[in-house]
């Protein structure tokens, strides 16, 4: 026997079963999406959940963010706030700044009362709009990424938005750190959550080295933080222990880990047709150390996106893997594996921090065949290199990248953006290595 009180939250998880069982039953094939407020534990095998009704504050900006990584911790991972506030109205700043974080929320929606003023991407003026649109840009360019998280929760539990303690639990400091959060294994996110703020600290695990996503300025931390601190940390308590960064309102404080890759689509402005990729974006930062000694590894799952067809094995899981040759210092080499036959495509590398590579006029060779490994690049003959002159092209962001008409998929250009540099190739993957050689 029991009473209302104990079986109260079971309410909205047996509604979301009940919803969601309704819509297999009209049409088996394909996923449901479901979406509730109210929900209890085992809830997320039938709905995606939201924070309730939060108001336009930047008290509820801040608060978000535990909120969702409790959340992820309990085992409901898809989870996010309505961005800009339910109740009331936010201001242009506030909005901006709640959209800019919540590019990086499991669930991404704006929402509110519809008693509040108009709160959508375009309605705090042209300066906001464009701002709003780079995230909103971003967050599917990202989709192969943030898909492949998504894939990796369902099969293990791992939440896309993790707490820093998570990853990192040898840090005591940061089981009291709920300001910034991880985005999957490689992205550090530190939302600007104080109104007119134009800077944030931002704790990096020590030991490690990240990098700026938008600068590619380098950040590493030699020592383990101290544990001796007060009891919360507000975005001010640790100045000593944490690094400033600018943060214009333009700009999410956003790292990298070095020795990452990370994969990203075309520009688009329409969710998922498909979850497999014909052209791939894969970024690799390596780190200022990297050697032979390094291997760079990445894990791409992809399906149709829609249907159930994954549990009978029809999906395709690529591992890519990026290295430098133990015999030749001057070979590069790239990797493809996937459990499908099915893997020629369009694959756009942008490699960073290479700069003995990105010099106008050097001569790079390159070789693509179906089996490599790191002992058998010395034997290539120079006979059997294809070789280009590397040209120098400045590209001030994607999507003049993709428009460029003279970018041929056979070249090896330097993309460059203020002080960065990258080494980018276009090709066709039709085998599972390519080798570049620098002359």
């Amino acid at each position: 026997p029991t009473d209302h009180r104990e079986l109260h939250n079971l309410y909205g998880m047996l509604m979301s079963k009940a919803t969601f069982e309704g819509l297999l039953r009209l049409n088996p094939r394909e996923r449901p999406f479901v979406l509730t407020r109210s929900s209890f534990a085992g809830g997320q095998k039938f709905a995606a959940s939201w924070t309730a009704d939060n108001t336009s504050s930047w008290d509820c900006l801040a608060l978000w963010i535990p909120m969702v990584l409790n959340s992820g911790l309990s085992g409901m991972a898809f989870n996010g706030p309505d961005v800009g506030g339910f109740f009331e109205s936010p201001s242009a700043e506030l909005y901006t700044r709640f959209l800019q974080a919540c590019t990086f929320s499991p669930l991404f929606r704006t929402h509110t009362d519809k008693l509040s003023a108009e709160q959508e991407p375009w309605s705090f003026g042209d300066e906001f709009t464009r701002i709003n649109r780079k995230y909103l840009k971003l967050r599917y360019e990202l989709i192969p990424y943030t898909y492949t998280l998504f894939e990796e929760c369902s099969r293990t539990g791992l939440p896309p938005m993790r707490a820093m303690i998570l990853a990192y639990p040898q840090e005591e400091l940061f089981a009291r750190v709920d300001q910034q959060f991880l985005w999957g294994e490689n992205l550090l996110v530190a939302p600007v959550l104080k109104e007119r703020s134009k800077e944030k600290e931002v704790l990096l695990p020590a030991g490690e080295e990240w990098f700026d996503f938008w600068t590619g300025e380098r950040y590493y931390r030699k020592d383990p933080y101290s544990h001796k601190v007060s009891r919360f940390w507000d975005g001010k308590k640790f100045v000593s222990e944490s690094f400033q960064v600018e943060a214009p309102l333009e700009k999410l404080p956003l790292f990298i880990k070095a020795n990452s890759i990370l994969p990203r689509q075309k520009e688009q402005l329409y969710s998922l047709k498909s979850a497999y990729w014909r052209e791939l974006y894969l970024d690799i930062y390596l780190a200022s150390n990297f050697d032979s000694q390094n291997l760079l590894s990445y894990s791409l799952y992809e399906d149709d996106g829609l249907t159930f067809d994954y549990k009978k094995k029809d999906y395709r899981r690529t591992k890519f893997e990026f290295y430098k040759s133990k015999e030749k210092t001057t070979d590069l080499i790239f990797r493809a594996e996937s459990n499908s036959e099915s893997t020629k495509r369009i694959i756009v590398l942008k490699i960073f921090n290479l700069p003995s590579f990105c010099l106008d006029q050097k001569e790079l060779s390159y070789f693509s065949l179906s089996s490599l490994s790191s002992s058998s690049s010395s034997s290539l003959s120079s006979k059997s290199l294809k070789s280009l002159t590397l040209k120098t092209k400045h590209f001030s962001d994607l999507q003049e990248l993709e428009s460029c008409q003279e970018f041929d998929i056979s070249e090896i250009l330097v993309w460059e953006e203020q002080s960065r540099k990258a080494i980018v190739l276009k090709f066709w993957l039709e085998s599972s290595s390519l080798l570049i050689r620098a002359h």
